[in-house]
């Protein structure tokens, strides 16, 4: 009997193997059992399929199925031996890998150990490797250490500065160098601060004996020639305080340079301070035996000039001297660069000498400044010496010419004298001439009148002759009759001749001050004489005289305008004051009556008056204030007794009266105006600015008569006959037009 047949155990390992048996597979990795499995398989398959074709022709053969089934059999018991081996197998893997990593951990135990052991080693070699280079460079080191002992008996023992001359002093002197250096490099060792100072305390010994030494030389070349008795002769004099002085010049630099090198060099900043007072005591010695030969000599010259001077005229003195001077600091920096290097500190020494040298120079100028008032003279005085300061210090052409004497420098303080005494002269000058001046009747009126100088107003001559030039070269100058400048204010025209003097002959800040305050008092004394010609006027004074004296404040205003152009004033500072001349106004009103309450009330008021403004502004303001004080004048002439009353006769005639006085007044202001200013354009602008204001004066009563008339107070024929404003301004305009055509 045939029974019917499952998948074998063998198949389904063949054809399914389970997920265990692959990772046995591919852990144990046998190629060789698989590849079996493989055949088994198929050999299987192929077994199957006969297997199915026997049964369908014969039945069923137990023998023949024993026999198939042994070799599976057979090959089971192989496998599980196999199993059994490569279970062992593992067992052995994991073993030993276990014991690699046992071996790994010691392993790195002894690698751990060895690294600190080369640290150990490399820090013990390092520290070898010092001791020998320290052991090597000890014997050096000391020798840094045993120089001291020797160095301080020497010094010591020096009875005299001549033992700078020796070669053994400058070989010690560079062993307390190199030890001073040593001990700056090397602070850790132990006492090298002790050491440090003791051999400090040398290096200012040695370089006091340096010191000494050259001042003994100067000492005895002094005494040499004294001996000579130097004011015998000029000629005897010269040799020995030049050729004779400069014969240790040689010996005396090469030593004063080895301070001079201590002092500069940085490596010694640490002892600058003592190294510094030595080397001046040098200078100063130098200095003080100089100043010694030479003073009574300046004091001769100085003397000499003021015998052959008998008229004290310091311009002639000053530059005598001044030449004499250069000529003394030239050849004193030749010397003086003999005996020193051409060190920058050398050179600032000498300079400031120099000024010390030259003061006899100073004193006797200071004298004669006191005594000088006249400006010209101060000026020109100043002048001598504006080659000097054309530089500034930091340029180069500054530093090319004064590369070795700086003049400059020796000449400030006679410069500083000229200039204090010019400010105080030039002071005094203002409130002498143009504050404290009392003006005339005829001070405010255009002529030709001959202007009064005196004789120590050279300037303002000058300045009147300038400006008299520049008229005549000036093809638009216009009537040269008004424009005669003696025709102007006194005081104005010599205050801007004294400006233009002193402009550029000092230092800018004092010229700015000087410039606001002589601005500032022009201003003031124009309008004080304005207003004390305007008070003083007869009450019967025709209105055609109150408008010239305007003009007149006006053309010397617009003068003072045009001229202060020509400077650069910056800069002041403003003071205030409280001024209380209302009350004098005030005074005199209340008697005539002349003015309302109101308008005496409002002139009593004390103001605050700004006494140094700026000058420009203050120009401007007070130019402001005089057009609209003219053209307000001017337009109440011409509309004189037009706009007082508003009955209906005078409401009928106003335009009448109006252009009768606008075409007979308008064409006479104008030539009034340009009687007193030359400028076209300005006279325009002033007639202009009267047209504008009695256009005004005549809307506001246009506008009154109309209210009135809607009041039914007027009648509407009497506003009717009245012109509209603005044909009212229309023929205004054609009056103004042909007077300005006509002109």
């Amino acid at each position: 009997m045939v029974r019917s047949r499952r998948n074998s155990l063998v198949q389904e390992i063949a054809v399914q193997p389970t997920t265990s048996e692959l990772q046995e597979s591919t852990l144990l990795d046998d190629t060789y059992l698989l590849e079996n499995l493989k055949k088994l398989s198929i050999a299987i398959n192929v077994t199957e399929k006969k297997d199915k074709q026997e049964v369908s022709s014969s039945s069923f053969d137990p023998a023949s199925t024993v026999d198939k089934y042994e070799q599976y059999t057979t090959y089971l018991e192989q496998l599980d031996d196999n199993l059994r081996e490569y279970d062992n197998i593992l067992k052995q893997t994991h073993r030993i890998t276990n014991q690699l990593e046992d071996s790994l951990t010691q392993f790195n135990g002894i690698s751990d150990q060895t690294s600190d052991f080369i640290k150990d080693t490399h820090t013990l070699y390092e520290s070898r490797k010092d001791l020998v280079k320290m052991s090597t460079a000890l014997p050096s080191y000391l020798s840094y250490f045993d120089n001291l002992a020797p160095i301080v008996r020497r010094l010591n023992h020096a009875n005299s500065a001549n033992i700078v001359r020796k070669e053994s002093f400058k070989t010690m002197l560079s062993n307390i160098d190199k030890s001073l250096f040593f001990l700056d490099e090397n602070p850790d060792i132990q006492e090298a601060e002790n050491y440090r100072i003791k051999f400090k305390q040398c290096l200012i010994r040695a370089c006091d004996l340096i010191s000494k030494y050259l001042i003994n030389n100067l000492k005895q070349i002094q005494n040499e020639i004294n001996e000579k008795n130097v004011m015998t002769n000029k000629n005897t004099r010269d040799a020995l305080l030049y050729n004779k002085f400069a014969t240790i010049s040689e010996d005396f630099k090469q030593n004063i340079i080895v301070l001079l090198q201590r002092v500069t060099d940085s490596r010694y900043k640490r002892y600058r301070d003592e190294l510094n007072s030595i080397l001046n005591d040098t200078f100063d010695q130098y200095f003080q035996i100089r100043h010694k030969f030479l003073k009574q000599i300046v004091w001769l010259q100085v003397d000499d000039t003021i015998i052959r001077d008998k008229k004290f005229n310091i311009i002639q003195f000053i530059q005598d001297n001044k030449m004499y001077v250069q000529q003394l600091c030239n050849r004193e920096y030749r010397l003086f660069m003999g005996f020193f290097p051409n060190y920058p500190i050398c050179k600032e020494k000498v300079n400031v000498w120099f000024i010390k040298l030259c003061d006899p120079f100073y004193v006797t100028v200071g004298v004669k400044c006191g005594r000088e008032s006249d400006i010209d003279v101060l000026c020109d005085s100043l002048m001598i010496f504006e080659p000097y300061y054309q530089f500034e210090e930091d340029s180069e052409e500054y530093a090319r010419q004064f590369e070795e004497v700086q003049f400059d420098r020796i000449f400030s303080p006679i410069v500083a004298r000229l200039q204090n005494r010019l400010i105080q002269t030039v002071k005094n000058y203002i409130h002498r001439t143009i504050i404290s001046y009392k003006p005339s009747s005829e001070s405010f009126m255009i002529s030709n009148k001959k202007l009064k100088l005196q004789d120590d107003e050279g300037f303002v001559k000058t300045y009147i002759d300038n400006f008299r030039n520049n008229l005549t070269n000036d093809q638009n100058a216009g009537n040269q009759d008004i424009a005669v400048i003696s025709s102007y204010y006194t005081p104005l025209i010599k205050g801007l001749a004294l400006l233009f003097k002193f402009y550029e002959m000092v230092n800018p800040i004092i010229f700015d001050q000087l410039a606001h305050h002589t601005v500032h008092a022009c201003i003031i004394s124009l309008k004080n004489s304005y207003i004390y010609i305007t008070r003083n006027e007869k009450s019967d004074a025709s209105i055609t005289r109150a408008l010239d004296v305007k003009l007149f404040y006006l053309r010397n205003l617009l003068l003072l305008r045009d001229e202060i152009q020509e400077f650069n004033i910056k800069y002041t500072l403003n003071t205030k004051s409280i001024e209380f001349s209302g009350v004098e106004s005030f005074m005199k009103n209340y008697k005539s009556g002349t003015k309302s309450l109101f308008s005496l009330a409002k002139d009593f008021v004390p103001k605050v008056v700004d006494n140094m403004v700026d000058a420009r502004t203050e120009l401007v303001q007070e130019l402001r204030v005089c057009i609209t004080d003219f053209t307000e004048s001017a337009s109440k002439d011409i509309t004189s007794g037009c706009f007082e009353t508003f009955t209906s006769e005078a409401v009928t005639t106003v335009n009448q009266n109006l252009t009768s006085n606008i075409e007979t007044k308008i064409p006479r202001i104008y030539e009034q105006i340009r009687h007193s200013i030359d400028d076209t354009g300005i006279s325009q602008h002033l007639i202009e600015a009267i047209q504008q204001n009695c256009s005004e004066l005549y809307s506001q009563f246009y506008d009154k008569v109309v209210t009135l008339g809607e009041g039914s107070k007027l009648s509407r024929d009497d506003v009717l006959q009245l012109v509209p404003a603005d044909m009212f301004n229309q023929s205004f305009e054609i009056v103004v037009k042909k007077t300005l055509e006509e002109k």
